[in-house]
């Protein structure tokens, strides 16, 4: 399989991939892709045996990742200058069962090295390894509209829940978003975005990034004819390095309004926001980012 998607902020992407899902002739399942882009590259790997327990899939699951990341830096006018090059390696070891109505969830050890600029001359080389879990609801990788998930280590720790789910009420769709993050001692690429790679309307993409994130918002999509729709978002979030996760600073607001559309290729968007502070930015995407 393949695919391919393009942002006007963070380029151009494409993954390769295929799946096995009789390797060995042991009904493992295995995969492997790789992921090209200008800011994120990355070969996985993975394999996945399922078993029914209790009339449920129980799946043990290991996975492999090495990757780089170019992290976007802005300066105090808003203006990008060169990203800060990251490289980690990672793995995940662990167990995936189906909970019904959606839901997924899996638990196991997972582990990270990673090499992330120091601010000195030489580069900082650092591992964790610690619990893992993941909670997801969708039935398909693309249309989760749920997600929550915690990795505990002695030294670094991150939790994040992002919810969006659609309400669809006739050719109206509201979906109310709710994004929280925390964490400790993280590698710069594992850090939050304010956004996430939608991004806050009004803002580039990455332009306040920290380890502590909180928006809230709500998007509305108006099917005008065919696969013609009309969007509109508006949030407030702020985004912060250490602290308290709700202190009173740091908040921003921002909406945005376009035009998009359902293609055989993918989604469309042509959107314009505008943020507090008199920040505003475009945002034009080709297909379903990931």
């Amino acid at each position: 399989a393949l695919g391919l998607a393009y942002d006007n902020e963070l380029g151009g992407r494409m993954w390769v991939g295929a799946v096995d899902r009789n390797i060995f002739r042991l009904a493992v399942e295995g995969n492997v892709a790789l992921l090209l882009g200008e800011l994120r590259r990355e070969a996985v790997a993975g394999f996945r045996r399922p078993y029914e327990l209790g009339g449920r899939l129980v799946t043990p699951t290991l996975s492999l990742s090495v990757g780089t990341d170019a992290i976007r830096q802005f300066d105090g006018t808003r203006h990008e200058i060169p990203p800060l090059d990251t490289r980690q390696a990672s793995g995940f070891a662990g167990v995936e069962r189906a909970l019904g109505r959606d839901w997924q969830l899996g638990l196991g050890a997972e582990g990270l090295a990673w090499r992330e600029p120091s601010g000195a001359s030489a580069d900082v080389d650092a591992h964790a390894v610690g619990g893992a879990v993941h909670l997801s609801h969708g039935a398909e990788a693309a249309d989760r509209d749920a997600t929550a998930a915690l990795w505990w280590t002695p030294s670094a720790r991150r939790a994040s829940v992002d919810v969006a789910p659609a309400v669809q009420l006739g050719t109206l769709a509201v979906r109310p978003l709710l994004r929280v993050g925390w964490g400790r001692e993280l590698p710069l690429q594992l850090t939050f975005p304010l956004g996430g790679t939608d991004g806050f309307p009004g803002l580039h993409i990455g332009e306040l990034r920290g380890d502590r994130e909180v928006m809230l918002g709500a998007g509305l999509t108006w099917a005008v004819r065919g696969p013609v729709v009309l969007v509109a978002e508006a949030a407030a979030g702020r985004s912060a390095t250490g602290g308290p996760l709700l202190a009173s600073d740091g908040w921003v607001g921002g909406v945005r309004a376009g035009i998009g559309a359902d293609t055989p290729v993918g989604p469309m968007r042509f959107e314009y926001g505008r943020a507090t502070g008199g920040r505003d930015a475009l945002t034009v995407r080709l297909g379903r980012w990931f």
